[in-house]
């Protein structure tokens, strides 16, 4: 997650290693790797935050990573970059007199398409999912790594894991997926710990997609995101 972190749960029972990038290499069935994207300022830098590809000209993420600087460089999975073109942050993200983020999700745009399907959302449209295995990852430091949580919902827009401290600084944003049928779907993004005294490795709360169907709508993650132009922009995978 991006510092200073407040407030968020992630638990896990299993791990993969941290794979330094391009991360798209070694790839095995049932990784997010394909789908997990670093966040930061510039050309060089390391991320600073993780996010998902949504969508060919799309990729979400949590708001608190575009707040104050936002990020002007996207670093793919293998290895090459696109350039954020716009960024869409929830209206209502805020944090609480608790320090938890609420409504913390964004939308970048991109300049050209990523190769690959984007990972489907869990938009609610059908059988929405309220808890139950997942599987977290992120970028941190230009790290892959994956861990296999139980997600407990925390009230009806976010959930908790907890994986004693695997995914910490940097993995803001990545994705949180549940296995449905034969593919990943994505459920959640992860946003802060659970204790910010505690650190990470007391829990991570993640923000629930199906919670924010709305604005995943209204950002345009089914036609580009305000990224790409209209003849390249490819629709993400919907519910």
């Amino acid at each position: 997650m991006r510092s200073p972190i407040s407030m968020a749960t992630l638990t896990g029972i299993a791990v993969a290693a941290a794979v330094s990038g391009p991360w798209a290499q070694g790839a095995r069935p049932g990784d997010l790797r394909p789908f997990v994207v670093g966040l930061a300022a510039k050309d060089g830098d390391e991320p600073t935050c993780s996010g998902v590809v949504v969508g060919r000209c799309a990729v979400a993420t949590a708001a608190h990573c575009v707040v104050g600087e936002p990020p002007l460089r996207v670093q793919l999975a293998d290895g090459t970059a696109r350039n954020v073109v716009r960024v869409r942050s929830h209206p209502g993200y805020r944090l609480s007199n608790d320090g938890e983020p609420i409504d913390d999700v964004a939308v970048l745009g991109l300049d050209a398409p990523v190769p690959g399907d984007p990972l489907p959302i869990d938009l609610g449209d059908g059988a929405s999912w309220s808890g139950g295995a997942v599987a977290a990852a992120g970028v941190a430091g230009g790290a892959f790594r994956q861990s296999s949580a139980y997600a407990r919902p925390r009230g009806v827009a976010a959930f908790v894991t907890h994986d004693g401290g695997r995914l910490c600084h940097g993995d803001s944003g990545g994705p949180v997926a549940a296995w449905r049928g034969r593919r990943w779907v994505l459920v959640g993004l992860t946003s802060a710990t659970v204790d910010a005294l505690g650190g990470c490795s007391r829990g991570l709360i993640h923000v629930r997609t199906a919670a924010h169907a709305s604005f995943f709508r209204a950002a345009g993650v089914f036609d580009g995101a305000g990224g790409c132009d209209a003849t390249t922009a490819a629709s993400a995978a919907r519910l």
